[in-house]
C-alpha cells in the first residue's frame, strides 16, 4: 500500500509541475491560503500532496460530490481521459452547456480533476476512492437490466450457415433458410445471413465463382475456433475505422452484457465515449451493427443478449435415418458440419448424413476413417 501511495504523490506532483504559473498559484492559493513570498514551488506542492493524502480531506472531498459530479466523473471512469470538449459532447444532450462548464471548472478547481496535456484524469491521490463512487447507472439510467435469452450470431449459427453453403453452393438467402433457423425472426436472419456472407466472401472465407460458391475450410476452422465472444467481437468491429477496433468492440460488448438493456440514449453515450477512448472514428451504422447480429433487440428499451459461456456439447445421438442431434456448442476443431447437412438450429441441433454431405466431404480432403472415428468417439451408442 506504501509504494502505491508513493507513486500516487509522484503521479499528483508530475501532474502540478505542468501547470502554468497562473493556474499553479490559483490552485494552490484556494487549499493554502496566502501564499508567503518567496514561492518555493517543490514545497507548496509538497503540502498539498500531504493534504490530498489524509484520510479527513479525502472523505471530506467525497461527501461533497452530488449526481452531477458522479455523472462526470463515471464518465471518465467509463472511458478514460477527456477533454473538455469531448466532456461537452458527450453530455450535451442531457445538460447544458454552461452548466457542464461550470461544473468541469469546478471539479477542477477542488482539484478532483487534474489536467494532463489537456485531458482531464482523475487525481492520483483520490483515484481508488473515486473509481468506487462511480458507476454506469448515472450514465445509462437507474433502472436495472438483464440480459435475455435471444438467437445471435454465435458459433453455432456459423457452423449451421458453412453447412448450408456446403449444401446448396450458394450463399444467398431464400424463404427455406427460415426452416433451419426456427428461433430467428425472419427479417433479423435475412439481414445477418447476407451481411455474414458479404464479409466471408471479404475474409476469403466463401469463394465465388461464375457457377458456385467454396468455402476455405481452413479459414472456416479458424473462425470456428473462436468463443462466441470472440465472433461478435470481430463482426462488430469490421467496418471500424481507427486504432484500436477490436478493442472498442470488447469493451462495448463487455458493458452491454453488464447492463443488460439500455434506452437509445445510453447506448448512443457508450458508442460514441468507446470511440474516443480506443480511437475509432464514430458511424451512426454501429448501432444497426448491433441489431443485425443479434447482440441487441429492441422492446421499448434496447435488450442485451445473453452471450453464452463454454456449454459442452452433448453426446451425439445417431438415428437409423442418420440424423444426428445434439445439445450445447461443438468444440472448436469439430467436422459434423463438414460431412452432414444441418437440418435445424434450435436448443437441439440436427444435422442430416447424406451421400451428397458424404461426397462434398470427401472433396474437401476428409476422408471415411475420420468420420467413422469421429462418429464412434463422439456419440452416445456408436454408429447404428
Amino acid at each position: 500500500m506504501g509504494h502505491v501511495n508513493e507513486r500516487a504523490q509522484e503521479a499528483f506532483k508530475t501532474l502540478l509541475s505542468r501547470y502554468s504559473e497562473d493556474t499553479y498559484f490559483y490552485l494552490a492559493r484556494n487549499y493554502l491560503g496566502k501564499l508567503q513570498s518567496p514561492f518555493h514551488k517543490p514545497q507548496l506542492t509538497a503540502k498539498l500532496c500531504q493534504l490530498f493524502s489524509q484520510e479527513s480531506m479525502v472523505q471530506k472531498t467525497l461527501s461533497m460530490l452530488d449526481s452531477f459530479d458522479q455523472v462526470i466523473l463515471s464518465l471518465l471512469a467509463t472511458f478514460g481521459s477527456l477533454t473538455v470538449e469531448q466532456i461537452t459532447s458527450l453530455l450535451k444532450g442531457t445538460f447544458s452547456y454552461g452548466n457542464l462548464l461550470r461544473r468541469v471548472g469546478n471539479l477542477q478547481e477542488r482539484m478532483i480533476l487534474l489536467s494532463d496535456a489537456g485531458r482531464l484524469v482523475f487525481n492520483p491521490l483520490l483515484e481508488d476512492q473515486l473509481l468506487q463512487y462511480c458507476s454506469l447507472r448515472p450514465l445509462c439510467g437507474e433502472e436495472e437490466h438483464h440480459c435475455v435469452e435471444a438467437p445471435y450470431c454465435s458459433t453455432e449459427f456459423l457452423r449451421g450457415f458453412f453447412s448450408l453453403v456446403a449444401k446448396e453452393g450458394k450463399c444467398i438467402y431464400h424463404e427455406g433458410i427460415s426452416q433451419h433457423f426456427p428461433t430467428y425472426e425472419r427479417d433479423r436472419l435475412k439481414e445477418m445471413y447476407q451481411a455474414l456472407g458479404e464479409y466471408l466472401t471479404e475474409m476469403g472465407v466463401l469463394v465465388r465463382d461464375a457457377r458456385r460458391c467454396t468455402l476455405d475450410w481452413q479459414k472456416a476452422e479458424a473462425l470456428l475456433s473462436l468463443s462466441d465472444y470472440q465472433l461478435l467481437c470481430l463482426l462488430l468491429s469490421r467496418n471500424l475505422e481507427g486504432t484500436a477496433p477490436l478493442e472498442f468492440a470488447n469493451a462495448l460488448l463487455s458493458t452491454l452484457q453488464t447492463l443488460g438493456g439500455c434506452d437509445t440514449t445510453a447506448l448512443k453515450l457508450l458508442i460514441k465515449g468507446f470511440c474516443l477512448r480506443y480511437q475509432v472514428a464514430y458511424t451512426a451504422t454501429l448501432l444497426n451493427e448491433l441489431s443485425t447480429w443479434g447482440v441487441l433487440t429492441l422492446d421499448e428499451n434496447w435488450q442485451v443478449s445473453a452471450i453464452s459461456g463454454i456449454q459442452e456439447r452433448t453426446a451425439l445421438l445417431i438415428d437409423s435415418d442418420q440424423t444426428i442431434s445434439y445439445q450445447g456448442n461443438c468444440p472448436a476443431g469439430d467436422i459434423l458440419y463438414r460431412f452432414a447437412y444441418l437440418e435445424v438450429l434450435d436448443h437441439q441441433r440436427t444435422y442430416h448424413i447424406t451421400k451428397e454431405s458424404m461426397l462434398g466431404a470427401f472433396d474437401s480432403s476428409l476422408d471415411y476413417p475420420t468420420i467413422k472415428e469421429y462418429l464412434e468417439t463422439n456419440s452416445a451408442r456408436g454408429m447404428n
